[in-house]
């Protein structure tokens, strides 16, 4: 994602137009055992929030307030602005990369392990959680400029590589772009978007790469055609991406760039034909939004299985992956043509909306949100103003409200969830960005400290980036003592 130094606002990374676009990385953690995430909403009991993670039992009580255990400093800082942050895990090592250099931290020390000082200017885009006990990225590691995929050894920054020969299938003429690595059904699928000489034609590129061998075990381009529109819930939620179950999907630009796509990432084969041009976000591990004219009902994936479609409203967006098991989504209210007056939205689930409305979020340029964290019975969704809202998302009965403390009048929430705290990143400009921490069962606030959120994916570490023009500041927090 990026950061909008002067409002706020959250996007994804930036669109290329031809060749490899530099990487600015915040940071790359690396913090645990890759097992998953926290539980999330559960159709089990209903009444009170129920934190029934996967966090180990003898996790230490985060309501109690948060301490910095160690801080390193790194200069040649990513700056707000291109600022992207990703997740992997590791139970030995730390990865923080930053425009000049990436490192490999000891997370009980902050001792630094190793230290590349060229290797992040070869990276385009990295897996969010470990490969066969490896960092995966793509980048261009080589001389010959073909774009080349990684394992990178979390201890010890040593790396093995392997030429993406054959993962490009556009005709003479096409540039690649390839930047998004995800890990899922034992393998890497590789993303990028392409366009065609001066046309400004653009493709999506996806390649599947076998582990470890890096063997690409199918690549195919997609000519998407939005010429009869695009349909996606509403309110339009662009620049959306990620792959959920055996589903990549992307929702589609918000000015130059490929159209909306989803694909079966066994096969590559879509989803839905190339001429709709159908976003799709998700809800839930296996349910997705999308819009009015996608039919609706279950789905049969052409690897097999199925996904249920709907298009009840807008799609929360889980920015930590912390997705609930019960499809959750909003209504928006009536929508307003000034993009700085923000219109409400009921949350609901399944057939029924309840007696929940929130003030939506406003990306800068279009769009409007709210974002979500879920763990036990528990949703929680940050709205517009700093409001932070808890659920029972098996009743709909609403647990707590409070309003963080905002320094700037427009910024965006983030949430996550670690231990039984809500990590609320704040996206500020004209201040910067702050993390609050609250009781996920009372709401109270625990911790305040500046910069940016970075969760482990099993909700146990947490750390904060705090970047410059000049440097990039990581610290680790742990819960404080009793």
């Amino acid at each position: 994602m990026m950061i909008c130094p002067k409002c706020g606002a959250i996007y994804p990374a930036p669109k290329r137009r031809g060749g490899r676009s530099a990487l600015v990385l915040a940071i790359v953690l690396v913090v645990g055992a890759a097992t998953g995430l926290l539980a999330a909403c559960s159709t089990g009991a209903s009444g009170g929030p129920k934190v029934t993670g996967t966090a180990p039992a003898s996790a230490e009580d985060w309501a109690r307030g948060a301490t910095r255990q160690w801080q390193q400093t790194f200069t040649g800082g990513s700056g707000n602005w291109g600022a992207y942050s990703a997740v992997v895990t590791s139970a030995g090592a730390w990865l923080a990369i930053n425009r000049s250099s990436a490192a490999g931290i000891d997370p009980a020390s902050g001792q630094i392990l190793w230290q590349a000082d060229t290797m992040a200017q070869y990276l385009d885009g990295c897996a969010n959680a470990l490969v066969d006990g490896k960092w995966a990225c793509v980048g261009q590691f080589g001389s010959s400029g073909q774009a080349q995929m990684c394992l990178i050894d979390p201890m010890t920054g040593d790396k093995s590589c392997a030429e993406m020969q054959g993962a490009a299938t556009l005709p003479p003429g096409g540039v690649d772009g390839w930047n998004q690595v995800s890990q899922a059904d034992g393998a890497l699928i590789v993303t990028g978007d392409v366009y065609v000489g001066d046309t400004e034609s653009y493709y999506w590129e996806v390649a599947r790469l076998s582990v470890p061998s890096l063997k690409i075990d199918w690549a195919k381009t997609y000519d998407v055609d939005c010429g009869g529109g695009v349909y996606e819930p509403a309110p339009k939620q662009s620049d959306k991406s990620g792959v959920t179950g055996n589903v990549l999907w992307f929702s589609g630009a918000m000015d130059q760039g490929p159209a909306a796509l989803a694909v079966d990432i066994r096969n590559g084969e879509p989803l839905f034909p190339q001429n709709e041009c159908t976003g799709i976000y998700p809800l839930s591990d296996g349910t997705f939004a999308a819009g009015p004219g996608t039919p609706v009902g279950p789905l049969t994936l052409p690897g097999g299985g199925q996904i249920t479609v709907v298009n009840s409203g807008g799609a929360i967006e889980y920015g930590s992956g912390q997705f609930p098991q019960v499809p959750v989504y909003y209504v928006p209210g009536p929508s307003t043509a000034d993009q700085w007056s923000y219109t409400d939205g009921t949350l609901g689930s399944g057939s029924a909306l309840w007696p929940v409305t929130v003030q939506l979020q406003q990306f800068i340029v279009g769009g409007q949100f709210l974002a979500g964290a879920a763990s036990g019975n528990t949703l929680v969704v940050g709205a517009n103003a700093g409001q932070v809202v808890a659920v029972d998302c098996t009743t709909g009965q609403i647990l707590w409200s409070v309003t963080v403390p905002l320094q700037d009048e427009y910024a965006n929430l983030d949430l996550a969830v670690v231990g039984n705290v809500v990590v609320v990143t704040i996206l500020g400009y004209a201040h910067g960005n702050q993390t609050v921490l609250l009781s996920l069962a009372t709401g109270q606030q625990v911790a305040q400290m500046p910069g940016v959120a970075v969760a482990s994916a099993d909700g146990s570490m947490l750390a904060i980036v705090d970047s410059t023009d000049a440097s990039m500041t990581v610290s680790r927090y742990v819960p404080s003592g009793g």
